[in-house]
C-alpha cells in the first residue's frame, strides 16, 4: 500500500489514485482508513495536484511572512 501511495506521488500518475483509495479505505489501521476519507472528500483537488505542475508555495510563503510582519507591528 505504502509503496503505491509513493509511486503515485512521485510518478504523478492520476489513474493510480482509486486503487490506492481502495487500499486505504480497506486497511485495517483506522489511520490510514481516516486518510482514505479524507482524501476521496478532497479527490478532485488531489487528482489535480497529480496532473498539474503548477504549486502555490511561493505565494504561501509571502502571506505567511505578511501575516509575521503584521503581528510584529
Amino acid at each position: 500500500m505504502v509503496d503505491l501511495f509513493h509511486k503515485m506521488i512521485v510518478d504523478r500518475e492520476e489513474e493510480t489514485l482509486a486503487p490506492c483509495l481502495q487500499q486505504l479505505e480497506a486497511s485495517d489501521f483506522s489511520e490510514m482508513r481516516t486518510l482514505g476519507k479524507i482524501l476521496k472528500a478532497n479527490e478532485v483537488t488531489v487528482c489535480g495536484a497529480l496532473i498539474y505542475p503548477w504549486s502555490h508555495g511561493q505565494v504561501e510563503e509571502q502571506i505567511h511572512r505578511l501575516k509575521m510582519l503584521k503581528r510584529q507591528t
